[in-house]
């Protein structure tokens, strides 16, 4: 944000989308991330923050330009962790990540998928559905306010918080 016009902007989308924000120093902040170095200061999520926070969290990721066979495998692999207890976090792309988001919710497990940018901006756009389906199982994650677009630079930023969830 370069300004507080921006800021208030960004926190109506935020009410309007129903997009929530918790900071660093509120109760509700995932624990995982407090220990990570650098944490977000903000995340604004959509959907329950309990699947990250009172539930052992496994990273599923992987290319975007899958094979078949890893498409099955990340699928699978979900599924059974999901099945498991754990909650599976992953980025919502294209190809493993999307794949992984499925496998936990075909399982009736818990899945939270990080974004690159504002929770306003599904992205990749095909993901909408996933998006919403992934609510009513998890939730959405992002410390990038409404409206910002992923860029270069946001994917490596939004992989350290998958990580730290985990």
């Amino acid at each position: 944000m370069d300004s507080p016009a921006e800021l208030r902007d960004s926190l109506k989308t935020a009410e309007k989308e129903h997009i929530h924000v918790v900071t660093w120093a509120d109760r509700d902040y995932p624990r995982p991330l407090r220990t990570i170095p650098d944490p977000p200061a903000f995340l604004f999520y959509r959907g329950s923050l309990d699947a990250v926070s009172t539930n052992p969290s496994v990273a599923v990721i992987g290319s975007r330009r899958c094979s078949i066979y890893g498409r099955r495998a990340a699928s699978a692999i979900a599924s059974a962790l999901a099945g498991a207890g754990a909650c599976v976090v992953s980025g919502l792309a294209r190809g493993i990540d999307g794949e992984a988001h499925r496998g936990a919710l075909a399982a009736g497990g818990l899945t939270a998928a990080v974004f690159a940018g504002g929770l306003d901006l599904i992205y990749p756009p095909e993901h909408r559905g996933l998006a919403r389906s992934i609510l009513k199982r998890g939730c959405l994650l992002s410390e990038y306010p409404p409206g910002l677009k992923p860029a270069r630079y946001t994917f490596p930023e939004r992989n350290r918080i998958i990580s730290g969830l985990c």
